[in-house]
């Protein structure tokens, strides 16, 4: 099946448009804020979530938000592809963030999650954040199967910033622990 989502926000307040645009066009205040199309595949027990668009990232573990990236950020223009297997997920994102000049930047970030039993979640994760002038998309960052801490390592031109991450949720009753 296919979505498509477009939200877009308007106002004659500039004060209501504080995270999008300040620029007033025919008295009117106005961003998109997401805007995306998602394609759904399931062939059990896998399924496939394809999203190429403006949208919200929400990943990690956290009572409020969560602590790797949440949907207290803006948006992002990402394309994602998420696959669940019975109790393991697994997604990868690559994203475009906004040019500082001529600065182009990216942002790719891959996840698995093992969900161990009915209280009790694995996480594991890694980032690169890349950018460069007239530096493009750049395809390794895209492959869920690889660490990308070495890859980084090796380009000695083309570095990036990259993080691993790991978490684990454990509930129970009124016991709730992040680690």
């Amino acid at each position: 099946s296919m979505i498509y989502v477009n939200q877009m926000c308007m106002s004659n307040s500039r004060e209501d448009m504080s995270r999008g645009s300040k620029k007033k066009v025919f008295g009117i205040y106005g961003f998109s804020n997401i805007g995306y199309i998602q394609f759904i595949k399931e062939n059990k027990p896998l399924q496939h979530l394809f999203t190429m668009g403006r949208n919200y990232i929400d990943h990690g573990f956290g009572k409020y938000s969560k602590l790797l990236i949440s949907r207290w950020s803006r948006p992002f223009d990402q394309i994602n592809w998420r696959l669940k297997y019975k109790e393991i997920t697994a997604n990868v994102i690559g994203i475009q963030l906004d040019q500082i000049g001529s600065i182009n930047r990216y942002l790719s970030i891959h996840t698995i999650d093992f969900d161990i039993s009915k209280n009790l979640k694995l996480s594991f994760g890694e980032s690169a954040l890349y950018s460069g002038e007239h530096r493009g998309i750049e395809l390794q960052y895209f492959n869920p199967t690889l660490f990308w801490v070495p890859i980084r390592e090796n380009q000695q031109d083309n570095q990036a910033n990259s993080f691993l991450y790991n978490g684990l949720k454990y509930k129970k009753k009124q016991l709730f622990c992040l680690v």
